[in-house]
């Protein structure tokens, strides 16, 4: 077939857990900005969908523009391994869109201006920000965090939204720097810089200590603010403080050079468990 559309390689391009966090983003948000949640499940239901179409559509893009530079990073990704072809990837990546944002501008106009944004700040990213020094982290972090206030919005209730929202800012810009340093190599082969590359590791530990320590003393709050019940403090600490507690401790004593990719996965775990403690919480 000439488009060479393998499904097993098809969903790895699509990123289906991170797909599966922007979903639960977007419900979690909902969930605990609701006064009564059951009246507002169906718009939840197509504004999560929605939304995770505009996501899995920015992952594809954002392949098909890294397809040289992974064939250094991450040869075992689709494109570069020749799993997926770009013709494809293009076609699936425009189907997503347009499908996501449909829906989007079907629940009403500020969804609309919401999924409209989301995709539109997504291809800037893809394509002028992502070797930039700080935009490219910091526009990510928003588009994380515009998932939670997109929640909020679809159960009129965007406000208390922002509490989730600004945990996931910190939360993720921590975690781009992270994979940042880990890219290093191969974000050297493209014009532009990252961070790590302008400043190199020592400042970008300390950006990543910034963010982290930030995320850590504000987890807190929304249960001493009552807020939040008993049981997203606990689920908190013991999944979201303590894994931000190791990972700054291996990012500055451990003797052994941690490896970039595992902190990235606790970080992105820790992110589950943060949208577990969430819900449990309301």
């Amino acid at each position: 077939m000439h488009t060479n559309m393998r499904i097993p390689g098809l969903i790895k391009l699509l990123r289906p857990l991170n797909v599966f966090i922007t979903i639960s983003a977007v419900w979690a948000a909902a969930f605990i900005s609701a006064e009564q949640f059951a009246a507002y499940w169906l718009s939840v239901l197509l504004g999560s969908i929605a939304a995770g179409m505009i996501a899995s559509a920015g992952y594809i893009h954002n392949d098909i523009i890294d397809i040289e530079v992974d064939r250094v990073n991450r040869p075992d990704r689709p494109l570069p391994g020749g799993k997926v072809s770009v013709t494809a990837a293009v076609i699936s990546a425009v189907i997503l869109t347009a499908a996501g944002l449909t829906i989007g501008i079907s629940l009403g106009p500020e969804e609309a201006a919401v999924t409209l944004s989301a995709a539109f700040l997504l291809y800037v990213y893809n394509r002028y920000l992502k070797m930039t020094v700080i935009w490219g982290n910091l526009s990510v972090s928003l588009l994380t965090a515009l998932c939670f206030i997109f929640g909020g919005i679809l159960v009129n209730n965007a406000a208390f939204a922002v509490i989730p929202a600004v945990f996931s800012l910190f939360f993720h810009f921590g975690r781009e720097v992270v994979k940042d340093m880990e890219d290093i190599a191969g974000d050297s082969r493209r014009s532009g810089y990252t961070f790590p590359q302008k400043y190199g590791i020592p400042a970008s530990k300390r950006l990543i200590t910034l963010s982290l320590t930030i995320l850590l003393l504000t987890v807190p709050i929304p249960y001493f603010a009552h807020l939040l019940n008993i049981y997203y403090i606990i689920i908190s600490i013991i999944g979201v403080e303590i894994p931000l507690l190791w990972i700054l401790f291996h990012l500055w004593f451990s003797k052994n050079e941690p490896k970039l990719r595992i902190l990235s996965q606790v970080l992105k775990y820790s992110m589950i468990i943060g949208l577990l403690a969430l819900t449990a919480g309301a």
